[in-house]
């Protein structure tokens, strides 16, 4: 590695194969996205492909294939920054979607439906509206130890019994592993979080819980 850190236009390669590893040294256990999705849906994509805060094609192509298997009435997603996650959620759903982001100038992506509502704030100061429920949960926004621990607390107490919470750059080094530690917490208190697998040389950092519906 050392070698091809040093090569003359080798950076590429050498981050590729640290996000690779990053993954595979997460400690998480996977699952197969096939397994999520069923095999059951062909994920609409956007043609630009990939956006500046997106992550990698297979994340992109993950998030809109679970999207579309799960068939969700209702989307929360934490940080919006130029809406290319939130196209995604919007072309492979029905969803009404709630989207949560502090102000910025632009969000070319983001689809001007009234399907999709934008919310500008701090997550932080946000919280859901009484019996406010969502069937799909993308957490997205900060990645500091507070932010995200602030998201998912909030997203577990207006998931519906029965949906799903994504995050996003699960296995993320920045910010001391903040995410990837927080979701070892909540595997360690009984949760079955795993890491989405796509492909051997794909690099996915989305993470998954998908929650019982209620018996009776």
């Amino acid at each position: 590695m050392s070698r091809l850190l040093f090569s003359r236009g080798a950076w590429p390669t050498a981050h590729v194969c640290e996000l690779l590893a990053s993954a595979h040294f997460s400690g998480l256990p996977g699952v197969n996205l096939t397994e999520v999705t069923r095999g059951e849906c062909s994920p609409a994509l956007h043609p630009a492909l990939i956006g500046s805060g997106s992550g990698s094609m297979a994340e992109v192509v993950a998030l809109s294939a679970v999207t579309a298997a799960l068939r969700p009435q209702s989307i929360l997603e934490f940080g919006t920054h130029d809406g290319f996650s939130g196209w995604h959620l919007w072309a492979n759903s029905q969803a009404q979607i709630l989207t949560l982001d502090l102000p910025r100038a632009a969000r070319p992506f983001l689809p001007k439906d009234p399907r999709v509502r934008c919310l500008e704030v701090d997550t932080r100061q946000w919280e859901p509206a009484p019996g406010e429920r969502f069937d799909l949960c993308f957490i997205d926004a900060g990645h500091d130890e507070s932010c995200v621990r602030n998201d998912s607390e909030k997203a577990f107490r207006c998931l519906r019994p029965g949906g799903t919470i994504l995050w996003h750059d699960a296995v993320w080094r920045r910010y001391d592993f903040a995410v990837n530690r927080y979701l070892h917490e909540l595997r360690a208190s009984g949760k079955d979080v795993r890491l989405l697998r796509t492909g051997f040389y794909d690099y996915c950092a989305l993470a998954i819980l998908q929650t019982k519906p209620e018996q009776g």
